[in-house]
Parts: C-alpha cells; structure tokens; sequence
C-alpha cells in the first residue's frame, strides 16, 4: 500500500528503477483519493484508481448525486494531473473486493459502470471474470476460480465489453485525450464529459444519464474545433445522432443510458478538421 511505503521511498525507488529502465514507472495502491503522491512528483507515474471506482459506485448506488459524481472527476484530474490519470489503472472491482455484478446488482448497471471505466482518462482493468458476468462478494468470496465452461458465460456481456475495447482502440481520444467537465453544469443526474487530443477535432462527448428520465437538453461546449455542422454519432448506438450547432450540441439521451459521441466527416470534397487550424 502507498500510504505504508510513503512519498520519500516512493521517490528513491522510482529513481532507482529509472535508472536500470528508463521507461519503467511505479504503480501504487492506495485505496482512496491519491492526489498527494502525485503532486509530490518523482515517485508512482500512476494509482490503482480507487477513486473512480468509490464515486462510481456511490454514484449507481443513489449514495451520492450527479454533481460529486462529475466534481470527483474533476478534482482527479486537478490533482493527479493528466499525465497521472492516463497511468493509473481505472478499476471497478479487485481481488481485494465484492464483484462488480454483485455490487451493482444488474447486468444494465453493470455496463453503465463498465462505459465510464472505458472512457474515464486511465487505464481500464478488468478484474478475470468480468467480462462474462461472474460474481463474488466479499474477499474470499470474490477470488472464485475462473469459469472455463463457455456455457456458463454471459455472452451479451462479453460482446459488450469487446464493444468497448474496439471503440477505445479505434479512438485516440478515449486513450489520450484530456478531459472536460461538462456535466456539473447541467440540471438532472448525468456525468458528462469531454475528452480531446491536440490533433484537431479528434474528441469524444460521453455522456451516461443514471436519470429515470430522457436528458433533453442543448449543452454547450467548450471546445474550439467542433465546428458548426459537425456531425455526431453515437458509438454505442443508444442515442440519435446529432451536429454541432455554435458551439452547442442538441441532447436526447434515454434515461438509464450512455452515449459516446464522436464526429465524422461526412462529405467527399469537404472536410472539417484541417491541420491549419491548429
């Protein structure tokens, strides 16, 4: 654990390890908010991203509202900085606790938790067993042996979370990107936000919407190349398509839903995003 080794040792290892394997970094565990250790600087590159995994949670739970939920991101990447985000592992469940199926208590909730470990700025890790719907409580309970037998599998589970892994890769955005909070800004109970590399108009919109109800809302963006008339479309397939309209985007997101809106160009002589603007 992070907090028995300390800053200082954190520090004198990285340095040692740095200087057999340059491109090596440490990664701590610390089960709670690790701003600290990076701030320091020098000693983990990353976390095992505990933090996500409380707020989100908490968030599914109803323990808290959307706007911890959209502040825990933001005080994150605030504290650990991007750099740090992008190293630490973003994780839902471990060896150490309750399953995700099992915590959650549905398959639908599950993969609204598994959307934001995939698009959150880290590094997604998936605890074995995940993928096809195992569950388990509490520690030891959790450390069940793999189920090999594909006729045990949650397949619809599994095709969703191969969803994922295709869009991630196919979208540097949701690897590189940094992020924006957007949704402390709205009224109802969505996290949302927006991710963005340096190249132009490589961005993504993520919004997950944990109302009841439909968020139909017009959300301004603050973000300088999405232009006027850029098309949206929705990764996941839950939510319409949409256009940037100034700087703003039309929301229809279904309640108890998610949406990854990411850009096209859709035309043959025409494109948006030209290298001069940058």
């Amino acid at each position: 654990m992070a907090q028995d080794v300390g800053i200082e040792v954190a520090q004198e290892m990285a340095a040692v390890v740095g200087q057999r394997f340059p491109k090596a970094g440490l990664l701590g565990e610390l089960n709670g908010f690790s701003g600290s250790w990076f701030e320091a600087g020098g000693g983990f590159k990353g976390m095992m991203n505990y933090w996500y995994r409380t707020a989100t949670l908490a968030w599914l739970a109803g323990e808290i509202d959307a706007l911890q939920m959209n502040h825990a991101l933001k005080d994150a990447r605030e504290a650990y900085g991007l750099s740090g985000l992008l190293c630490s592992w973003n994780m839902l469940s471990s060896h150490d606790t309750p399953r995700l199926m099992t915590t959650v208590g549905s398959q639908e909730k599950a993969q609204l938790a598994m959307i934001m470990q995939f698009t959150l700025p880290g590094i997604p890790l998936i605890y074995y067993g995940e993928e096809i719907g195992m569950e388990g409580g509490a520690d030891p309970d959790c450390r069940r042996p793999m189920r090999w037998d594909q006729a045990d599998w949650n397949h619809a589970q599994r095709q969703f979370v191969q969803q994922l892994i295709a869009i991630r890769q196919n979208h540097p955005a949701l690897q590189y990107g940094d992020v924006k909070v957007l949704g402390d800004r709205l009224a109802g109970n969505a996290l949302v936000f927006l991710r963005a590399t340096e190249v132009i108009g490589e961005a993504a919109l993520v919004i997950v919407n944990l109302s009841d109800r439909a968020l139909q809302t017009r959300l301004l963006i603050p973000y300088s190349h999405w232009y006027d008339g850029v098309p949206l479309h929705d990764a996941l397939g839950n939510a319409v398509d949409t256009k940037v309209q100034a700087g703003s985007v039309l929301l229809d997101i279904p309640a108890q839903a998610a949406a990854i809106y990411l850009p096209g160009e859709p035309y043959q002589h025409y494109t948006f995003f030209k290298p001069r603007n940058r």
